[in-house]
């Protein structure tokens, strides 16, 4: 990318393709022109291939010369999956155990999608996110570029153009978009989440939409274990500073910061893709790739392909049956511990039960009102009354821990329930431990909730 000195950046959005050429000079990055073509009515950026002539007699038109170009797609087309990681620097050996994990996470083969990620700088990264295209997205803007003898250097996602700063234990980007906004979910400084929330058009960041926002950001970090109240927000717009927006929007959001973009074009649009043109074009460029990642930058021969493929996929397992032996071998020393223990125990359990149960009789006669029927009475009051979700089990140890287990038709429903555990003043600590489909063939979910009773209620 270094020795390309001009480059388009190319956004489609919705009915809309935004252009805007940008050339690298020892000034700095400028534009030089820009303007957006607009697909006829019923038609969406989904069957670019159609308009491949009247595309490029638009290029013509408008005057647009370079032959490179990088493309941002908008998050509404992007699939996502998080892949947890053994800690290795072997680069192979993270790309194969990512494909491992999303042939069992996606329905979709393999080849049906165009997918990359980012390891970030941490080497002893374990939550990777994954983001994903459909192939035939990549094809159609491919063929409709191609056929105008431009050739694409780039696919990535648009709102990632943008200097977006990490810092912090999690940070939520909000870019506003003529008729959506784009969420980027940054924690501890690596893209967790990515997500897409629509909007009318001239809309603009309102509380209601950032009550939405909130929600949707906790939501996602109640699955990696971070306080809520730690995210930070910070939204990217044309239209505002911090000083025009609603009142009371800072305090729904708490830590909230306004950036205002520049307006290089007059159409907001072109200005995103002069933005990404202008990242293309820098010494660190955007480092999500659908056309050529970093599982795709090298290209050995078949046979070494091969070989290579075979040898890091029986790395991936010998690791994972090297831990699981450990893991068999530590808990067979733990089981023939505790059966000792239990053995010099068992005198003074039976003296202990018969305490236990003249107490528990006791106790009856002082007692008029159970804690444990009040923390049933909630958790029940915490599930809806549709059959989207059910309990199979329920445990609860003597420190007052429960784990909730159960299956659902649908994800949101357990986040649903775990929104409403975290309200209730009789628990706290609410965890989703997983969510996960019972196999192929089916939509039932299980999940796992971990939670705590409070001492006092």
């Amino acid at each position: 990318m270094k020795q390309t000195r001009t480059i388009l950046g190319i956004v489609p959005y919705e009915r809309t393709i935004a252009v805007c050429e940008v050339e690298n000079s020892p000034n700095g990055s400028r534009i030089q022109t820009s303007a957006c073509f607009t697909l006829p009515e019923g038609q969406s950026a989904e069957a670019l291939s159609l308009q491949a002539a009247a595309f490029k007699a638009f290029l013509k038109n408008h005057g647009f010369k370079a032959k490179k170009a990088v493309v941002g797609i908008p998050v509404k087309q992007v699939m996502t999956a998080p892949v947890k990681m053994p800690p290795v620097k072997n680069a192979n050996l993270i790309h194969e155990t990512i494909k491992l994990n999303l042939e069992r996470k996606i329905e979709a083969g393999l080849s049906e999608i165009a997918f990359d990620y980012d390891t970030g700088t941490d080497a002893g990264q374990t939550d990777i996110l994954v983001m994903m295209v459909l192939k035939r997205t990549v094809v159609q803007i491919k063929e409709l570029l191609e056929s105008c003898r431009i050739i694409p250097v780039q696919m990535t996602n648009t709102s990632l153009g943008l200097e977006l700063t990490a810092a912090g234990p999690a940070v939520c980007h909000i870019i506003d978009y003529p008729a959506s906004f784009e969420l980027c979910l940054f924690v501890n400084n690596t893209l967790a989440a990515v997500h897409y929330l629509a909007k009318q058009p001239g809309q603009g960041l309102d509380a209601e939409t950032a009550q939405k926002i909130v929600r949707l950001i906790n939501q996602t970090l109640w699955t990696v274990s971070i306080e809520t109240g730690d995210a930070s927000y910070t939204l990217w717009t044309f239209d505002a500073d911090s000083s025009t927006l609603p009142g009371g929007i800072s305090a729904v959001f708490g830590h909230f910061d306004c950036r205002r973009l520049k307006k290089t074009a007059d159409d907001p649009l072109c200005c995103f893709a002069g933005i990404l043109a202008k990242k293309a074009l820098s010494e660190h460029p955007v480092r999500i790739n659908y056309l050529n990642g970093r599982h795709g930058q090298q290209k050995p021969m078949l046979v070494s392909r091969w070989l290579r493929k075979a040898v890091m996929a029986a790395s991936a397992v010998l690791l994972l049956l090297g831990g699981f032996v450990f893991s068999w071998q530590s808990d067979s020393r733990e089981i023939a511990r505790l059966e000792q223990q239990l053995d010099s125990m068992k005198d003074g359990v039976r003296s202990a039960r018969e305490v236990i149960d003249r107490v528990s009789a006791a106790r009856q006669w002082f007692q008029s009102q159970p804690v444990h029927l009040e923390i049933l009475r909630d958790l029940t009051l915490s599930f809806s009354e549709n059959s989207d979700i059910w309990l199979t089990s329920l445990a609860m140890d003597e420190s007052r821990n429960q784990i909730l287990t159960g299956r659902a038709i649908r994800e949101q429903a357990v986040l649903d329930v775990a929104d409403a555990l975290r309200k209730k003043t009789v628990f706290d600590n609410v965890k989703i431990l997983y969510i996960r489909k019972m196999g192929k063939g089916t939509d039932i979910m299980t999940f796992a909730i971990g939670l705590r009773c409070r001492e006092e209620i």
